[in-house]
Order: C-alpha cells, then structure tokens, then sequence
C-alpha cells in the first residue's frame, strides 16, 4: 500500500484553466497551437447541463462554510446542477417522486456481489472450519454463522483471499482499544484500517491503496459556492506496475497536458495526478457525524464526475457508476455514487462488515478483495474508453 508524502500545491494548478503551453505541456505535433475545442466547450456548457442563466450566480447563493451545518450544505447541493442528492441503493426504499433511475447493470452485479458479503453467504472455505471452529455457531462467542462456510464444489472458483486468523485478532483488538480509550480519526486510520489495506493490497499490482486526507478538489471541479471536501484512502490504477499497461500509461499523461491542473483526476495530491480513482474511502471515528461523512462524499464523487466528463462520454459510456465506502466506527458501508441527467445521485447504502466482530473482519477482507478486482476488471477497461481514449479523440480534433 502506498502513502505518498505531502507535496506543495503548485499555484498553476488552482486556476480554474490549464494552457498546456504556459505550464510547461507541449502540443502533440508542430501545427500552430490553439486551445483545444474542448476547453472552449467545457467552460460555456460542460456535460452536466448549463448553469442558470441569472444576473448574478455568486449574489443569490447562500453562503456555505465547513461551519455551515449539514442540512444547510445537504440543502445546497440538491439546488445546483454541480452539487448532489442522496438516496437509497436498494430501490424499493425510495419513493415514486424521486424519479430514480433504475440502476445500471455494472452497479446490480457488483451490489449482488456485496450483498452477498453482507449477508455471509458462502465466503469461507470449508478447509478453514478447524481453525475457525472456536468462532463459528454454535460456539459460545461465535460470530460466524454456518451459511457462511461454501459448498467444496465452490473452492475451485474462489475469488477472494482468506485473512488469517493473527490479522482478524490484531484488527479487534486495535479496533477495541480505539474505540474504549475513544481515539480520533487519525489513530482509527493508522491502527486500525492501514492494517487491512495493507494485508489486501500487497502484491503492488494493478490495483492499490492510497492515503489522501489532505487532497484538496481542484477549484474548477469543485461545486459552486460549496467547501472543499477530501476523504481519508482511496483505491487507485496504477498502470505504471503492470508492463502491459505502460502504452494507456503513456496515452494518459499525454491526455493530462490538456486537462485542468494537469491531472488525470480531480485532485492534483501525490499519486492522484496520475493514477485513476476507482472507489473512494472516507472513515469516522464513533460517533463522528454520518451526515458530515455524506456530504464529504457526495461532494467528492460530483467532483470525480465532472473531472471524468471534462471532454465529455462516448454516446454509450462504460463507466456507470462510482463506488465508495464510508466507514463509520466499526462499521463500514457501501455507498455508490451515478450520474442521473446533469445531476449526480448518491445511492446508501450496503453495511459490508465491522471491525466489532471477527466474522465483521473476514467480510471487510472479502469485499475489499472484490473492490479490487472490480477496479481492475471492470472500472480500468471503462475508464480507458470513456476518458482516456475518448479524451484524446476530443482534443486531437
């Protein structure tokens, strides 16, 4: 798992335009330089639909502060076309007014898959029964149902690592402390939550962990008149680890001399400029605010879209949806943030396993496992064709 270290913000990369020329990028080939169409198109009427045609935009906005309190800045984003709404993933929950698009299919695969984690259904393999037996019911202090344990048929084609036991009872017991001694945000991360990442994600291939409490959104993705929001981890692309990937790795840095503050994403922090956000994590200690961890959320994926739509999608674009996870305390949940018309819509959310229960450890593990391999099997592939190939298909026009 990376950590990349603190780097000063360059101050080209906070103006609300990017000239490949002023800022040290180059054109593709000798022609007479011009701004790319895209730019021109991008700042009149970007894909997320035209702002409202007032006097003055900034005059009738309310202000909105980190102070501001949440229903205030839940309330603001719903009123912009840059902002967003929350609603229910499991669609039967919301309501016929709310006119919510069915779910794409990549996002009803991938929830099923979760689901599937959240209920315990068929995650461990039937080897692991001995070492876990002091665990599972009817065990006095169990905490693993007997649904949880697969048919054998089912271990040829398991998708998923088991963590071992020494990591479950570490895990706990950091997780105990934290919370019994009532400890910040911070030691949750460096305790208790960079353990599990690091167990997950050690194998540096294509997929990795990146910490980013400190990555600022770039002001020109960033919702009008709203606070900056940042998340604490994200899972991330990393082409630059698999040989195979370095041609997109080179198409993509060509295609981020033409984006705004030179970066691939919305952010411009450490290895965010040019590695792919695939699923966004944002945590709380217990009793931090759910509503703050929404709206940290909400703010960041309307930001992450608007930067993927910078030259526009393709007219049937792969990329449907993007995950996150909030973990609250113990708890984490599945969040999913789609695209509805000119608006972005945040669907809650799947609880996926809590760090109060060993079997809690295993489902963490395991949907972690399955973020991981969906950002590379499913996420990559879109994303190459919706914003990098297609981006530099706009821009060479």
């Amino acid at each position: 798992m990376a950590s990349p270290g603190k780097r000063p913000l360059p101050a080209e990369y906070t103006n609300d335009s990017v000239d490949p020329q002023r800022h040290g990028g180059t054109q593709p080939d000798d022609r007479t330089p011009k701004a790319p169409r895209s730019y021109a198109s991008f700042a009149a009427s970007d894909d997320w639909g035209a702002t409202p045609s007032l006097p003055s935009r900034a005059s009738s906005l309310s202000s909105v502060t980190r102070k501001s309190s949440p229903t205030k800045q839940f309330r603001h984003a719903e009123l912009w076309e840059d902002g967003f709404t929350v609603r229910k993933i499991n669609q039967a929950h919301n309501k016929p007014a709310d006119k919510i698009q069915p779910l794409p299919k990549s996002l009803r695969d991938l929830k099923a898959r979760l689901n599937q984690v959240s209920l315990g259904v068929h995650l461990l393999p039937e080897r692991c029964r001995d070492e876990f037996s002091h665990l599972s019911y009817p065990a006095e202090d169990a905490s693993i149902p007997p649904s949880a344990y697969m048919p054998q048929e089912a271990e040829a084609v398991q998708q998923w690592r088991t963590p071992p036991l020494s990591l479950i009872n570490k895990t706990i017991s950091k997780a105990t402390d934290c919370d019994v001694r009532r400890k910040d945000e911070y030691a949750w991360n460096a305790d208790v939550h960079h353990g599990l990442f690091a167990f997950v994600f050690d194998d540096e291939g294509l997929v990795d962990a990146e910490t980013c409490p400190t990555a600022d959104i770039l002001s020109r993705f960033k919702p009008k008149g709203a606070p900056s929001k940042s998340i604490d981890f994200c899972l991330v692309v990393r082409p630059e680890n698999l040989a195979e990937e370095a041609e997109e790795r080179e198409k993509m840095e060509l295609l981020c001399r033409y984006r705004f503050g030179n970066s691939i994403n919305h952010s411009v922090q450490g290895n965010l400029c040019c590695c792919p956000i695939a699923v966004s994590i944002e945590t709380k200690r217990p009793g931090g605010q759910w509503d703050d961890a929404l709206l940290q959320m909400g703010t960041w994926q309307a930001a992450q879209w608007r930067s993927y739509t910078q030259h526009g999608l393709p007219p049937c674009p792969a990329l449907e949806f993007l995950p996150g996870i909030i973990v609250h305390g113990h708890r984490w949940r599945f969040v999913a943030t789609v695209r509805q018309g000119s608006k972005a819509v945040l669907l809650t959310e799947i609880d996926i396993g809590t760090t109060s229960t060993e079997f809690g450890v295993i489902q963490i593990v395991i949907a972690l496992e399955i973020l991981k391999r969906w950002s590379a099997e499913v996420f990559w592939p879109a994303f190459k064709s919706d914003v990098v190939h297609h981006g530099l298909s706009v821009v060479a026009e």
